[in-house]
């Protein structure tokens, strides 16, 4: 009689496999979620670190253009960012401390940055537009640096850049303000030319009909100049000022103002009886800050400033919202020469005549026909009563703020 197999014994050996089938089926699905989920927070760790090193960048841009607060929580992409600037002035002027968060889902990224913001003045280009610049005539830039010495032909530099504020080209009859850069003279380059933030400078710069050669390249700014207002110091009197043909006015250090001051008026011959003309000089004998709350000529042979140091004389313009409404205009004409610098961010500066200029103008229009010659001067950096046209950032310490230690990032 044959011995019969326990009964359910086929039954129990399947239930069996389909259990070891089961667990090892469940084990590999949860170390599959387990890898997921490890990726997706590497994934959310590495956005949360972009966006907390954008949120740094976006503050050190702010920082450029004179804004010195916080970023506030700001949404980018999938995640959200924000900074947190504290002043750190034991370390410095213009010392802070940055803290940048970037979050992703639940993952985030915290670094930090110690940064130092050092000004720099409103005079970057021989010539600087805000809005516009209108070269009717021939123009040569070229620049030097007055500290090594006179002006030399032979070793000029190629930072004779000329710059707009501009991000458009605009011409209208009448009294509507133009924008842009209009060229329909000669104009010839040795640096580049720059054009407002963000534009494509091909939208910006108009021949028309005149030519231009530029050394460098042409190209957005990255950031606007700033142009702060010219506000009259409380305590200086305006008056009107006349230098005629061979008076010369010599000024030392300090500031002083006009309302108008005119420059190169024909004097009688006391032989003759006949107008004549011949040089007009207005002479610096150190750092000189002159505002002008009218209008500034200087014609025929004028001369203005110090040769050998263009950074004592400067001119700034009156804001008209700062002077009720009156406006400022200045104008050099003739076979003029500037050894200085004019600052006129609400008025126009007119180049009329064969002007020769060692130094910067920087307006809110730029006018010009004839021939105008510019060398920058690389020098007038040094002054530091000048109005401040930007900020550069400089990164002097920055880290990752690695959350496993329980350190972070703290103020």
């Amino acid at each position: 009689m044959r011995a019969q197999k326990p009964r359910g014994f086929i039954l129990i050996m399947s239930i069996y496999v389909l259990m070891v089938m089961s667990i090892l089926s469940l084990s590999v699905t949860t170390r599959s979620l387990a890898e997921t989920m490890t990726a997706r927070q590497y994934f959310w760790s590495d956005s949360a670190f972009s966006l907390a090193e954008a949120a740094l960048d976006a503050t050190m841009s702010n920082f450029r253009v004179a804004n010195f607060n916080s970023v506030p929580n700001t949404p980018m992409g999938s995640g959200t960012y924000w900074t947190e600037v504290t002043p750190l002035p034991a370390l410095g002027p213009r010392t802070y401390q940055l803290i940048g968060h970037g979050r992703r889902e639940s993952i985030q990224r915290d670094l930090e940055a110690i940064v130092q913001a050092t000004p720099f003045s409103v005079f970057q280009y021989p010539l600087f537009g805000d809005q516009l610049l209108d070269l009717r005539g021939t123009v040569e830039t070229d620049s030097y640096n007055s500290n090594a010495g006179l002006y030399d032909p032979l070793t000029a530099g190629d930072n004779g850049d000329l710059g707009t504020n501009a991000t458009t080209n605009v011409f209208v009859q009448g009294p509507t303000p133009d924008t842009g850069v209009f060229i329909s003279g000669n104009v010839t380059v040795n640096g580049d030319i720059q054009t407002g933030e963000g534009s494509d400078p091909n939208a910006v710069l108009d021949t028309n009909g005149g030519s231009y050669t530029v050394s460098g390249t042409t190209s957005a700014l990255s950031d606007p100049l700033l142009l702060p207002p010219v506000i009259v110091p409380a305590g200086l009197t305006c008056s009107d000022e006349t230098i005629e043909s061979f008076e010369t006015l010599t000024l030392g250090p300090g500031e002083y103002c006009f309302h108008n001051l005119t420059m190169g008026n024909s004097v009688l011959d006391p032989v003759s009886g006949l107008p004549i003309v011949g040089p007009a000089v207005l002479e610096a004998t150190g750092e000189i800050t002159i505002y002008i709350t009218g209008d500034l000529v200087a014609s025929y042979n004028s001369f203005i400033g110090n040769t050998y140091n263009p950074s004592y004389t400067v001119f700034q313009l009156a804001s008209p919202q700062y002077q009720g409404g009156l406006t400022t205009e200045a104008t050099l004409a003739g076979t003029t020469q500037l050894y200085g610098a004019i600052y006129a961010p609400d008025s126009q500066v007119n180049l009329h005549g064969t002007v020769d200029i060692y130094g910067s103008i920087t307006a809110n229009t730029i006018w010009q026909t004839g021939t105008a010659i510019i060398h920058f001067d690389e020098g007038l950096e040094e002054r530091d009563d000048l109005p401040v046209g930007g900020y550069a950032t400089d990164v002097i310490y920055w880290r990752d703020c690695d959350p496993s230690d329980g350190s972070g990032c703290s103020n």
